[in-house]
């Protein structure tokens, strides 16, 4: 602000003033619908006239400048106001790398960890919040642009690659799996992918598998996996989480592939990104069709709220009431629960699994059933 203003003497009586203490940004009254440096031609005059290094961070970053907090780990997201699209050639277009985003970012880590959150991180974590952040970005690391390292932009390839090497028991970097192994393990996601077809009841939709939509799924990967840790704390990273993360993009490619259907249209970035935000809880329970999910008791005095519209509390309630009864003597999976649920009451499991809440989900733990089990 200091240097804009010796360049911009006017832009003072446009920047108003903090609300809190320490405030790392100064907002700025904006009249037109456009940025306040945004020339007629459409490229920025700072830019244009000073160079990008004068811009401020939170435009020299952009699209890359969306920011939240995950298991303590500063996550650098896209934002959608810019029309983000998958590089054909990047010749031709301007393209977002990792290292570039790291380097700016860097510049200015005070802003953007006070972007990421409205409260102080703590200044130092426990030794076990240290190896997990450190495990979560070796992973992330290596995951985000594995399509490469196999040479395949289909989903699936890239799933059952990411769970084959997940389960490799080594503190370095992971080995791309052999080429029979991810075809085998890729052979029994689609199967995964059709029990969930069936179950939702989208085989006239779904019958058979669309690629047009995954690759918008590999780039948002590491940005979906993220907001899943956020949204579900109680995840155990290692045996949890992990095991079934490949499962979990399954119904988020089912789900992703059914809206491009019913829409008419190829998704876009920004489409994908909606729909896993939007049912990011659907998402997480598809994908553990085949585990048996435990609800932690509540504490003595303690009572389990679901935040979830009204015309569906009865049935989701009704559903928790009859895991909790049941499911502990009967070990059923989340599908059996719900199919067996849907038979007494006759509802859709589709509606059910919109409506759930967050909320709800957090209250739940998903145990394998064991390597014998089989969801066919």
């Amino acid at each position: 602000m200091t240097k804009l203003e010796v360049l911009y003497p006017t832009l003072k009586y446009f920047a108003q003033p903090a609300t809190r203490r320490a405030v790392t940004g100064v907002p700025l009254i904006n009249l037109k619908p456009k940025c306040f440096f945004l020339q007629d031609s459409g490229f920025c005059d700072i830019q244009a006239k000073h160079g990008r290094d004068f811009k401020p961070i939170v435009c020299k970053t952009f699209p890359a400048n969306a920011y939240f907090f995950s298991n303590d780990i500063l996550v650098v997201d896209v934002n959608f106001l810019c029309p983000l699209k998958i590089s054909s050639s990047p010749e031709n277009d301007a393209v977002l790398y990792y290292e570039d985003i790291l380097k700016d970012i860097m510049v200015a880590a005070d802003y953007i960890k006070g972007a990421g959150t409205v409260t102080a991180r703590r200044p130092e974590q426990p030794p076990q919040v240290r190896e997990l952040t450190k495990q979560i970005i070796q992973h992330e690391t290596w995951s985000r642009d594995s399509f490469r390292r196999i040479e395949t932009t289909d989903l699936f390839d890239v799933l059952a690659t990411w769970e084959l090497t997940s389960l490799q028991e080594n503190d370095s970097e992971p080995e791309v799996p052999p080429p029979h192994l991810i075809t085998e393990k890729k052979q029994e996601l689609e199967l995964f992918r059709r029990q969930i077809v069936m179950f939702i009841g989208a085989e006239d939709y779904l019958a058979t598998r669309s690629t047009i939509d995954d690759m918008a799924l590999i780039v948002l990967s590491s940005s979906i996996r993220m907001s899943i840790l956020k949204r579900f704390p109680h995840i155990v990273y290692e045996t949890e989480f992990l095991p079934s993360i490949s499962r979990i993009f399954c119904a988020a490619s089912t789900l992703v592939q059914l809206a491009s259907i019913t829409q008419g249209t190829p998704c876009s970035l920004q489409a994908v990104s909606t729909v896993t935000s939007s049912f990011l809880a659907a998402i997480f329970l598809l994908g553990h069709l085949d585990h048996v999910p435990t609800i932690p008791a509540p504490r003595e005095g303690e009572k389990m709220t679901i935040d979830a519209a009204l015309s569906y509390e009865g049935n989701i309630k009704r559903f928790f009431q009859f895991v909790y009864e049941q499911n502990d003597e009967l070990n059923l999976t989340l599908r059996e629960i719900v199919e067996q649920h849907a038979k007494e009451d006759r509802f859709d499991s589709l509606m059910f699994l919109k409506s759930l809440s967050g909320n709800a989900i957090s209250r739940m733990k998903f145990l394998p059933k064991g390597p014998t089990h089989s969801i066919s």
